[in-house]
C-alpha cells in the first residue's frame, strides 16, 4: 500500500511537473431564464418566464496537460428572467397571506435579476487542428447569490428577500465547447441550476408553499471570451 501510495504521488507530481499553467481575464453575455416547476407546489406559481440577457465578467486559472485541461474562473453573473405576473388568482407574485409584492399590479412584467459570484470548475478534453484548439467542457460549479433587483429596484428584491427569501447557494452543472487560438479562448457553456431560487414559505394558515420563487432554477447559456497569460 505505501508503495502505490507513493507511486500515485510521483505521478501525480509528474503531471503537475509537465502540466502548462495559464491565468487570465474573461469577459461575456448571457442569454439567462427560470426553470419553472410543471408541478404545483406553491399557492401562487408562475408559469410565463422570458429570457433576459445579461452579462458576466472574471478572470480564470488553467492546467493544461497536452489534450486536457482543468479550468476554475471566478465571475461575477448577472442573471434571472422576466415573470408574468397575471391576476390574482391565476399565477400572481402576490397572496393575500403574504403579499410583499401587492404593489405591483397584475398583468406586468416582473423584472426579477440576481447578482452572483459563480465557481464553475471545468474538465476540458480538446484537439489542435492547426492553430485552433478545440474542446468540450463540463463540470459543476457553486454559485453565491450576492444581491438582486426586482423591476430594476434593489429595495424591492430585499422585500422580497426579507418576506420570503432566497437561497444562497446553488450548486449546478454545465457543459459546452469552446476554441482557443494563442492567446485567446471563446467558449459556449449552458448551466441548469440544482437548486431553488426561492426559500419554501408556509403559515399557520396555508401548508402549500407561499413564495413562488420556489418553483423556479437558474440556467444560463452564456458567450464569453478570455484572455490567456
Amino acid at each position: 500500500m505505501k508503495k502505490l501510495i507513493f507511486t500515485l504521488l510521483l505521478l501525480g507530481a509528474a503531471m503537475v511537473s509537465n502540466a502548462q499553467f495559464r491565468y487570465g481575464l474573461k469577459v461575456g453575455a448571457n442569454y439567462s431564464d427560470l426553470s419553472v416547476s410543471t408541478s404545483s407546489a406553491s399557492v401562487s406559481s408562475i408559469k410565463d418566464v422570458n429570457a433576459v440577457q445579461t452579462w458576466r465578467a472574471g478572470f480564470l486559472i488553467q492546467y493544461a496537460f497536452q489534450n486536457f485541461s482543468i479550468q476554475s474562473e471566478l465571475n461575477y453573473s448577472v442573471e434571472g428572467g422576466d415573470l408574468l405576473n397575471p391576476i390574482q388568482g391565476n399565477g400572481s407574485l402576490s397572496h393575500p397571506l403574504s403579499a410583499p409584492l401587492n404593489s405591483l399590479a397584475p398583468g406586468t412584467t416582473v423584472a426579477y435579476r440576481s447578482q452572483n459570484l459563480v465557481i464553475p470548475l471545468n474538465f476540458q478534453y480538446g484537439r489542435d487542428f492547426g492553430a485552433v484548439h478545440l474542446f468540450a467542457l463540463a463540470g459543476p460549479y457553486l454559485s453565491y447569490l450576492v444581491s438582486g433587483t426586482i423591476n430594476g429596484e434593489t429595495s424591492t428584491w430585499n422585500t422580497v428577500q426579507k418576506a420570503w427569501g432566497f437561497n444562497r447557494i446553488d450548486l449546478g452543472f454545465g457543459a459546452g465547447i469552446g476554441a482557443e487560438i494563442k492567446k485567446m479562448q471563446l467558449t459556449l457553456r449552458y448551466d441548469l441550476g440544482g437548486s431553488e431560487i426561492g426559500k419554501i414559505v408556509t403559515n399557520s394558515h396555508v401548508t402549500t408553499n407561499l413564495n413562488p420563487f420556489y418553483d423556479m432554477r437558474e440556467k444560463n447559456l452564456s458567450l464569453s471570451l478570455g484572455y490567456l497569460f
